[in-house]
């Protein structure tokens, strides 16, 4: 079973807040706003691996894996000397100042959603997926 089906399985309806699955040494975290029977509302979802990737080469793979998402994202930055990488939506899709972006360390992958405010300031925005979307969402953070 995947790691995006254990945590589609924990997902009961009217849940709110955290909610976290482990397999093996591996875990999922989906910030859940609402969810119900076929989809979810989430601030943020997290994958945290049970060993260290590769961050510049694992940045390229996920532009690459990510088609769950509405837009597809870029690198902006990756440096492994710095141990991270940051992945946005590309400007050109920015629909109602609204962006993805994916924080990448070695070993956690974290996706949230951000909408430029009327003062140029970000703020967090949340994102409706069916159960379905998310199960393969957290797959392809997980790349397994």
């Amino acid at each position: 079973m995947s790691l995006g089906e254990v945590l589609e399985q924990a997902l009961a309806p009217s849940t709110v807040g955290p909610v976290e699955v482990t397999r093996e040494r591996e875990s999922a975290t989906v910030e859940a706003v609402e969810v119900g029977p076929l989809g979810v509302r989430v601030r943020s979802v997290q994958v945290v691996r049970g060993g260290p990737l590769a961050v510049v080469a694992e940045a390229d793979a996920l532009c690459d894996r990510l088609r769950v998402l509405s837009e597809p994202v870029d690198v902006i930055e990756a440096d492994a000397g710095l141990g991270g990488a940051v992945l946005r939506s590309q400007p050109s899709s920015h629909r109602r100042r609204e962006f993805w972006e994916v924080e990448l360390v070695p070993t956690r992958t974290t996706l949230r959603k951000h909408r430029v405010g009327d003062e140029g300031l970000r703020e967090p925005v949340d994102f409706v997926l069916t159960r379905e979307q998310l199960r393969a969402l957290v797959d392809e953070l997980h790349g397994g």
